[in-house]
């Protein structure tokens, strides 16, 4: 249809009829949501195609231009650089949101985000397919992650299409999505539906249990709070007598209908009033005046580390001002950049003290703490305590240096076997020594038990000498100073089910796992055992 249209010189007529159309199929059931609308930078030589026209339309048939998104394709080529950047202007001056569609599919994607500095960007699809073994897509996303927080865009991946895409992009931190995974294409603008919502909100949970108690875990909203805020509207004395009256106040954001449109800084609206004729203009006009239009905004479910990143890139003189905290796109509450790397401090200081220095894996009090509360929500899952056979001999004969590094080796080969088989929901702790527990969220469990055997007994081999390797044992002194053959190091691993066993602490847990450890250490070989 766009072929034939282009051939007969209307397509700019086909393209302004398909907006309209959209507009007018959504706005009965839109409500507050978000439209976005396909628009060609070309359209500045269609007269009947412009931001003018639009607006009169919407007026026409009273729908609200901040409700729409002109979505612009990386792809388009702009003809008239200074013609475009009069219809951007244009665009911003009547409350129109911008979009680049297939970023990361043009050739002009760098001046296409200079010259827009879009509201949202959405990913080409051909970077998102198969995106979750494909590493250079995925330091190309990382990349547009990065500009888009210290720029204040919002990143949409388009094109989803599976399950597993859909966990890559979760994990990477991109937080909006589009695709046939959602659902196909309809007029009537229904939500998504239950069992997607399902999906997301369980690849969430899997993140959280993956990036257990870090900064990747953790959402800005646990850090907001609620401080005073005013509209476009009020006058320069409403905020004048909020800042005075809370000299804690480093702000005021500027909020319409829920929505944030800016933020009134302390320094700035105090040193404007100083100016010599500011008190007499100010104090009755709209506070919209004297705002920041570009403060940092976040959904309250970003990731501590991706906001802290983008709070210190920061201009310099916008430091320290507030990052507002949005929810479902309004506004929440705010924080601040001190109480944000405090937090993320002591949290990581804590980390730091509960993991062994060894693997640096959790230690004794993260374990405690996961595996109550694995029982506590009455998981279905699997506890795994995993501990070297001979490795006090091992460590008497080879010294201290090579035990270490035998521990190591274990850790590397619990990681590394969870990793391989695609558990990334699961976690691994460091008991003290050669004892290690990990909490895994599968049926396949018997799979990794058979994995890690046979990744232990293979590589293990190689930290001994060629004879001991030969021979297949070590001569060592037993407790009663006896000279005996003691096998080589193997690894037993004791395995409890949660959904069968209903332990009632990380205490009584341990004890029944213990119990399990010591069958498999009679078996004298690698060995596990499910319970």
């Amino acid at each position: 249809l766009f072929s034939i249209a282009e051939q007969l010189d209307i397509l700019n007529q086909l393209k302004y009829k398909c907006l309209r159309c959209s507009v007018d199929s959504a706005k009965d059931s839109i409500n507050e949501k978000l439209l976005f609308v396909n628009i060609d930078p070309e359209i500045i030589h269609y007269e009947a195609y412009n931001i003018e026209s639009i607006l009169e339309y919407l007026k026409k048939i009273s729908f609200s231009s901040t409700n729409i998104i002109l979505d612009i394709k990386e792809k388009s080529y702009i003809s008239d650089l200074n013609s475009f950047r009069a219809l951007v202007k244009d665009a911003r001056d009547n409350e129109f949101k911008l979009s680049i569609d297939d970023t990361g599919s043009g050739l002009l994607s760098l001046t296409m985000l200079s010259e827009t500095n879009a509201d949202y960007l959405k990913i080409s699809m051909d970077l998102i397919r198969n995106i979750y073994n494909n590493r250079v897509n995925k330091s190309i996303i990382s990349l547009l992650l990065d500009f888009t927080l210290s720029t204040r865009t919002k990143l949409i991946a388009k094109g989803v299409e599976t399950a597993e895409e859909l966990e890559a992009l979760i994990e990477m931190g991109i937080q909006y999505g589009q695709g046939f995974l959602f659902g196909q294409p309809d007029s009537s603008f229904r939500g998504i539906s239950e069992d997607k919502v399902k999906l997301i909100k369980d690849i969430q949970k899997r993140k959280q249990r993956y990036f257990y108690n870090t900064p990747n875990a953790i959402p800005i909203g646990a850090l907001a709070k609620t401080i005073p805020i005013v509209t476009s509207g009020d006058c320069g004395s409403k905020v004048d007598e909020l800042l005075k009256k809370n000299p804690t106040l480093q702000g005021i954001p500027v909020v319409d209908n829920g929505y944030v449109i800016g933020l009134i800084k302390r320094s700035s609206f105090f040193a404007q009033l100083a100016t010599q004729y500011g008190v007499a203009v100010f104090m009755k006009r709209p506070i919209k005046l004297l705002m920041d239009k570009t403060p940092m905004i976040v959904d309250c479910n970003t990731p501590l580390s991706f906001v802290s990143k983008a709070a210190v890139s920061r201009e310099e003189e916008n430091l320290y001002d507030y990052i507002i905290i949005t929810k479902d796109e309004k506004y929440y509450g705010v924080t601040t950049v001190k109480n944000l790397l405090e937090f993320t401090t002591e949290m990581e200081l804590n980390r730091a003290k509960q993991s062994n220095p060894l693997t640096g894996l959790p230690g004794n009090m993260s374990i405690e703490e996961k595996l109550n509360k694995a029982i506590a929500a009455v998981e279905n899952c699997f506890v795994m305590y995993l501990d070297l056979d001979n490795f006090k001999c091992y460590n008497d004969v080879y010294g201290f240096e090579n035990g270490d590094r035998v521990i190591v080796l274990t850790a590397d080969i619990i990681r590394e076997s969870i990793w391989d088989m695609g558990f990334r929901d699961s976690f691994v702790g460091h008991i003290g020594g050669d004892d290690f527990v990990a909490v895994i969220y599968t049926q396949e469990v018997e799979s990794l038990c058979n994995l890690i055997i046979r990744k232990f007994d293979s590589r293990i081999k190689g930290f001994y000498s060629p004879d001991d390797r030969e021979n297949g044992y070590i001569t060592a002194q037993n407790r009663c100073c006896i000279e005996e053959r003691i096998p080589l190091m193997s690894i037993s691993i004791a395995v409890a089910d949660l959904s069968k066993h209903k332990c009632i602490s990380a205490t009584q847990l341990s004890e029944y796992l213990s119990r399990i450890k010591k069958k498999c250490k009679s078996i004298n070989k690698s060995s596990y055992i499910i319970e």
